[in-house]
């Protein structure tokens, strides 16, 4: 933080305790991109106020999206777990949450699954399986069910990460399984300030560790199939969690 600033607890948006430990983080070096950044005991990390997202569009997809392999990676995480997920769900129909391109409906659809997703883009041309709509706010899903919800960092912009998880479970079968990739915080005890990658002041609101989001899994009623770190941009983003959870419907 710069000398003589003062931080001012605030209310930790998941665990509702105030929280004074914060650290103040630029991406560039350019002073106004600094954001403060919070961190609760209940082991998220969150900034001091909800980022304004950018309005996303083709161009922004393209220019976020910088890695040129992006057409291989970005399915690489279905590539490596829809095994695994199909023997935990009968059914085969998929929500994919802020999907951007295409890569991953596309995949998952080649191995026979009903593929939907729901994005904010507004190049998006909408159909009966495409929504352009927020998933936090929509209600267009409640009168669908699916067999699996994959939110591929994604968790991380949601004001209300607990809300959207809820609402996932309700929309999921009684044997449904959610994916979920975001940046993993314990990656900070090995990345010092600036070199964790995950400081995006306009992108990010809430970051976990891996207990913390468990955690919060298991109080909606999932069960934790699948935990791990990611070290590698393979999956298109390092320094990230995996988890996969099914609802428990025994």
């Amino acid at each position: 933080m710069a000398s003589g600033q003062v931080v001012y607890p605030k209310q930790c948006p998941i665990c509702r305790r105030p929280t004074a430990y914060a650290k103040s983080v630029s991406e560039t070096a350019n002073p106004e991109d600094a954001a403060l950044w919070y961190f609760c005991s209940c082991g998220v990390c969150f900034q001091s106020e909800p980022p304004e997202l950018k309005i996303k569009d083709s161009k922004y997809v393209g220019t976020h999206l910088k890695i040129k392999e992006y057409d291989i990676i970005g399915h690489h995480a279905a590539k490596q777990y829809s095994p695994l997920i199909e023997e935990l769900t009968y059914g085969r129909k998929i929500l994919d949450v802020g999907f951007g391109p295409m890569n991953n409906i596309n995949y998952f659809k080649e191995r026979g699954w009903i593929t939907f997703g729901i994005d904010t883009n507004k190049d998006i041309v909408e159909s009966d399986r495409l929504i352009k709509d927020d998933f936090e706010t929509t209600e267009k899903l409640y009168q669908k069910t699916y067999d699996l919800v994959w939110m591929g960092f994604v968790l991380q912009q949601f004001k209300n990460p607990i809300g959207a998880l809820k609402k996932a479970y309700d929309i999921l079968q009684d044997d449904g399984v959610i994916f979920i990739s975001t940046p993993d915080t314990d990656f900070l005890h090995n990345k010092t300030g600036n070199l964790f990658p995950h400081w995006r002041k306009d992108d990010t609101y809430i970051m976990w560790n891996e207990r913390s989001l468990c955690r919060e899994l298991e109080k909606l009623g999932f069960n934790i199939i699948m935990k791990r770190r990611n070290y590698y941009q393979r999956f298109g983003y390092d320094h990230d969690l995996h988890i996969i959870a099914q609802k428990i419907f025994y």
